[in-house]
C-alpha cells in the first residue's frame, strides 16, 4: 500500500476527450478534467463558476393570420466605439436594438424596430462589416445593404448602389429574344433584346474608353436555342478579336473582361446576335473595348456571401455565379468598384484552384485571410509590406481544411475559424519556420465538445480571453484562449437544467469587461417555449453579496430606502425620514437604529406604512393594528428604513418554472412560479429570482501513488481531499461510485455572525473534506456547486492510497 499526495495546480486543458483518458503520458493530462460544466477556466489556472444571466426582454414574435410565431433570432453587435455599442436583434423581417442592458424605445415609448428583407431561415448566413456608423451586410440571396445609425432610435437599412463605371443600362424591351432575330448594327444602338428578368444589356454609342481600364460584358438569353454567336464590333462595322461561341445552345450567362489597349478614344460598342455571322465573334478588342456590365452585385446569383474591409477597400466575395472571385473597391471609396490601371482602382481576382470552392469568410490582417469550402488562402501584394493594387495581387493557398459558413474571428494575431464539419475550431496562425500560415486543431484534446456542430461564434476579450460557440443542441461552449501561455481549454455551459437552448450570442465592449448577450429558447409550459434576450452578469463580484447573480434569466427587485431621522414613542409610531418615497401599505424594515436601550429595538422589525406624508409616515403591525411605541426604546441616532416584500410578480417569462431566490444575500429556497408570481417565506429588501444551475468540476483519473509502473487500473482510495478556494461560498466534494451515483460531502463555510442577521462570508483558503469512498480502480474528485453563490477552485490536493498488488 502506497500513500500519495498529488496536487492539481490548474485546469487549463479544460474538459478532456474521453478518447484521451488513457494518455497519462501527455503533459496536459494533469491539467484536464473529465467534466467541466458551468465552470469557466481562468488563464491563471483556476476554474470559476460562470455568472448567471439577466433577463432583458422576450424576442419579437411574427404575427400572421392572428397567430404569433416564435422564430429563431440572431444577435449581431454594432460597435461604434468602446463607449457606445449596441446589440441588434434580427428576427423574421424585423430588427430591434438593445443598449445599456435594455431595449431601445421610439419617441412614443414603444419598442423601436425597423423592417428588413431577411427571412429568419437566412439570418445565420448574414455576413457584415462595420465602418463607424455604417454596417454593410451581405447574403448570397439578398442584394447588399447598409445599415446606418443617426441616433439610438434612428436606423436606416437600404440597398447599396455600387459604382462600377460606364453608363448604367437596364432592360428596355418586353419581348424575349428568339433564335432567329436579327439586327443591323449600323441602324440601331441596341442590337440585342434580352428577357425582362432585371438582368441587362449593353449597347453604347460614342462612349469614352480609357486605356488600361477593364470592362465586363454579360447577358442572359432565355428559352430559345442559341444558334448564332456573340461578337463585338466597332463603329465602322469591323469585327475584332478571336471568335467566341457560347458553350451550349441554351447558354444562360456569359461574361468577358476586356481591357482597352490604346489611348483614350471613343467608339460604338455592343453585342450583336444573329443566325449567321462572320467568322469573327465575341472576343478581346484591339483598340477599345465594350462598356462595363452595369448591374454588378445587383441581381440574382450575383450577391456576395463574404465581406471585409482591407487596406481601406471594401472587399466582397463568393457570389453564386462566381463563388471563388474576390472584388475590392477603390481605395477609401467603399462603394466604388470602377476598375482601371491606377493603384487605387478597384480589383477583381478569381482564385485559381483545383475546384470551384466558394468563399465563405474574409478576415483582414497583414494579408487578407480567406476561407473557402475547401481551402484557406491569403491575398496580398507580391512584396510583404506593399499595398495590394490591380497590377500586384498574389493569392496563395495555406491549408486544405475547408471552412463552415461561419464568420471567422481575428483574435490578436491569429484567426479562429470553424472547420467544414462544424465540429472543429482551427487556429490560422503564421509560422515563421514554414513561412506560411498553419491551422492546428484547437479541439484536438476535446474532440467530443462540439459533436452537435457549431452554429455561431463570438469573442470575449475581458476579463479573460474566451471564444464562445453555440451548438445545434443548444449548449454554449467556451474556450479559454491565451496563446502565449499555451492555454487552450474548453468548458461547457447549460442553462435551465438542460431544458433550455442557447441559439445566438453576441459580445460588445462594456465598462469594465466584454458584455455577453445571448438569445435563449426557454421552456414556458408543458409544450411551449419562448425566446428571450439575456446578458451575463459581470464576473466582478459586487460589493454586497445581496446583489450576487448566479441564477439564469434572473430579475432583481430592490425596494425603496431612506435614512431614518427620528421616530416617536406614540401609538401608532410616527417615523420621520426626510424626502422618503414610501407609499401606503408598503412593508418596511429598520436597520442600524441606535436607541437608549430602554425598551424593544426596531432593528430587523417589519411594519406596514400608513398615512405617508412628505417627510413622515405611521407604522402599523403586520396584522394591521397601530404599532405601540410605548414598548419601543427611544430614538437616539442613526438608522435606515428599507422597503421589503415577500410576493413578487412580473415573472411571466418563468411561468411554471422552479426558481431559486436570493434574498438579502441569503439563499431562501426554491419556488414554483404560478400566475407570474411567487411568495417567499421571509421579507427581503433586495431579491434575485431566477433559474438555478449546477457547476461541476470532475478530475480525470488520478495518476499517482504507484511505486512501480502506473497507478492506472490499480485499486486505490481517496480518503480526503484538500480544496483550495478563492472567494467562495458553499460547495460539495465527492466522487461517483461504480454505479455512477454521486457520493458527496457538503463543505462547511462560516458566516460573519448569526446566519439570519449577516451575510455569508466569502472564503479564500483551503478546506479539508473527508471522503466516504472505498477502493476503486479509478480515483477522481468531483466538486459541485448548486446554490446562487460564487465559487472558484484554485487547486485540488487529494490524499490517496494505491494498492500495489
Amino acid at each position: 500500500m502506497t500513500k500519495a499526495a498529488p496536487i492539481l495546480t490548474n485546469f487549463t486543458a479544460g474538459e478532456f476527450s474521453p478518447r484521451l483518458r488513457g494518455r497519462v503520458d501527455l503533459e496536459k493530462y494533469y491539467n484536464g478534467c473529465e467534466t467541466l460544466e458551468n465552470f469557466i477556466i481562468m488563464p491563471h489556472g483556476g476554474a470559476t463558476k460562470r455568472p448567471g444571466t439577466h433577463f432583458i426582454a422576450a424576442a419579437r414574435k411574427w404575427e400572421s393570420s392572428g397567430d404569433d410565431y416564435s422564430f429563431p433570432i440572431r444577435l449581431i453587435p454594432f460597435i461604434f466605439s468602446t463607449e457606445q455599442a449596441y446589440v441588434l436583434e434580427f428576427s423574421n423581417y424585423r430588427m430591434r436594438v438593445f443598449m445599456d442592458h435594455g431595449q431601445v424605445l421610439d419617441d412614443s415609448g414603444a419598442i423601436y424596430e425597423i423592417e428588413t428583407p431577411y427571412n429568419y431561415t437566412d439570418l445565420f448566413e448574414l455576413k457584415y462589416v462595420q465602418s463607424a456608423d455604417v454596417m454593410y451586410i451581405v447574403h448570397p440571396d439578398y442584394r447588399p445593404r447598409k445599415l446606418m445609425r443617426t441616433d439610438h432610435n434612428a436606423w436606416t437599412l437600404e440597398t447599396v448602389t455600387f459604382e462600377v463605371g460606364g453608363t448604367t443600362y437596364g432592360n428596355v424591351a418586353d419581348d424575349d429574344m428568339a433564335n432567329d432575330d436579327t439586327a443591323d448594327w449600323t441602324e440601331s444602338n441596341i442590337t440585342l433584346i434580352f428577357d425582362t428578368d432585371h438582368y441587362g444589356q449593353i449597347s453604347l454609342d460614342n462612349i469614352e474608353l480609357k486605356k488600361g481600364y477593364v470592362y465586363h460584358i454579360g447577358c442572359k438569353v432565355k428559352g430559345a436555342n442559341v444558334t448564332g454567336r456573340f461578337f463585338l464590333q466597332d463603329s465602322s462595322g469591323t469585327y475584332w478579336g478571336t471568335p467566341f461561341t457560347p458553350p451550349n445552345t441554351t447558354y444562360q450567362n456569359f461574361g468577358k473582361n476586356l481591357r482597352c489597349r490604346s489611348d483614350t478614344t471613343t467608339g460604338k460598342v455592343g453585342i450583336r446576335f444573329t443566325s449567321s455571322t462572320p467568322d469573327y465573334v465575341f472576343a478581346e478588342m484591339k483598340d477599345f473595348s465594350c462598356g462595363q456590365f452595369t448591374e454588378q452585385f445587383d441581381y440574382t446569383d450575383h450577391y456576395p456571401a463574404a465581406i471585409a474591409i482591407f487596406e481601406e477597400r471594401l472587399v466582397l466575395a463568393g457570389t453564386n455565379e462566381r463563388p471563388h472571385t474576390v472584388w475590392m473597391s477603390r481605395t477609401a471609396s467603399y462603394e466604388d468598384f470602377t476598375q482601371g490601371p491606377d493603384d487605387d482602382d478597384s480589383i477583381e481576382y478569381t482564385i485559381g484552384s483545383d475546384g470551384v470552392n466558394a468563399v465563405l469568410w474574409l478576415v483582414p490582417e497583414n494579408k487578407l485571410l480567406m476561407g473557402t469550402t475547401g481551402n484557406e488562402w491569403i491575398i496580398g501584394a507580391t512584396m510583404g509590406g506593399d499595398p495590394i493594387t490591380p497590377t500586384d495581387v498574389l493569392c496563395k493557398r495555406q491549408s486544405t481544411h475547408g471552412s463552415a459558413n461561419i464568420q471567422a474571428l481575428l483574435i490578436n494575431e491569429c484567426v479562429l475559424f470553424v472547420q467544414r464539419s462544424t465540429r472543429k475550431v482551427l487556429e490560422m496562425a503564421y509560422n515563421f519556420e514554414k513561412d506560411a500560415y498553419v491551422s492546428p486543431d484547437m479541439t484536438l484534446l476535446a474532440e467530443h465538445i462540439a459533436h452537435a456542430g457549431i452554429t455561431e461564434v463570438s469573442y470575449q476579450q475581458d476579463p479573460d480571453s474566451i471564444l464562445w460557440a453555440v451548438t445545434n443542441d443548444g449548449e454554449l461552449l467556451g474556450m479559454t484562449y491565451l496563446r502565449e501561455q499555451d492555454v487552450v481549454g474548453w468548458h461547457r455551459h447549460i442553462t435551465g437544467s438542460g431544458d433550455d437552448l442557447v441559439e445566438s450570442i453576441a459580445t460588445i465592449p462594456g465598462e469594465n469587461e466584454t458584455e455577453v448577450y445571448v438569445s435563449v429558447r426557454r421552456k414556458t409550459g408543458t409544450y411551449t417555449s419562448e425566446r428571450y434576450i439575456e446578458y451575463f452578469a459581470s464576473r466582478d463580484l459586487p460589493d454586497s453579496g445581496e446583489e450576487y447573480v448566479f441564477l439564469d434569466s434572473a430579475l432583481t427587485w430592490e425596494g425603496e430606502s431612506n435614512v431614518l431621522t427620528s421616530y416617536t414613542n406614540a401609538t401608532p409610531i410616527v417615523v420621520t425620514a426626510v424626502g422618503h418615497d414610501f407609499t401606503a401599505d408598503m412593508v418596511v424594515r429598520f436597520e442600524d437604529v441606535v436607541g437608549d436601550g430602554e425598551g424593544d429595538s426596531l432593528n430587523q422589525q417589519c411594519f406596514i406604512v400608513k398615512n405617508p406624508a412628505e417627510d413622515t409616515f405611521e407604522l402599523y403591525t403586520l396584522e394591521e393594528s397601530p404599532a405601540d411605541g410605548s414598548a419601543v426604546e427611544a430614538y437616539t441616532s442613526g438608522g435606515h428604513v428599507y422597503q421589503v416584500a415577500k410576493t413578487f410578480s412580473g415573472l411571466d417569462h418563468l411561468e411554471l418554472r422552479t426558481v431559486s431566490v436570493l434574498g438579502d444575500g441569503y439563499y431562501r429556497d426554491d419556488y414554483e412560479v404560478s400566475n407570474n408570481e411567487i411568495t417567499i417565506d421571509e421579507y427581503a429588501h433586495i431579491v434575485v429570482i431566477g433559474l438555478p444551475y449546477t457547476a461541476t468540476l470532475q478530475t480525470i483519473d488520478l495518476e499517482s501513488g504507484a511505486q512501480q509502473g502506473t497507478a492506472q487500473g490499480r485499486m486505490k482510495r481517496i480518503h480526503k481531499a484538500i480544496i483550495r478556494f478563492y472567494e467562495t461560498i458553499h460547495g460539495t466534494v465527492g466522487y461517483y461510485d461504480e454505479n455512477e451515483v454521486l457520493l458527496e460531502e457538503e463543505i462547511a463555510f462560516s458566516y460573519t455572525g448569526d446566519e439570519m442577521d449577516s451575510l455569508p462570508e466569502l472564503y479564500t483558503g483551503d478546506k479539508v473534506v473527508a471522503f466516504p469512498s472505498g477502493y476503486d480502480r479509478q480515483a477522481k474528485v468531483c466538486i459541485t456547486h448548486d446554490k446562487p453563490y460564487p465559487c472558484t477552485v484554485l487547486a485540488i490536493m487529494p490524499r490517496m492510497e494505491t494498492y500495489e498488488g
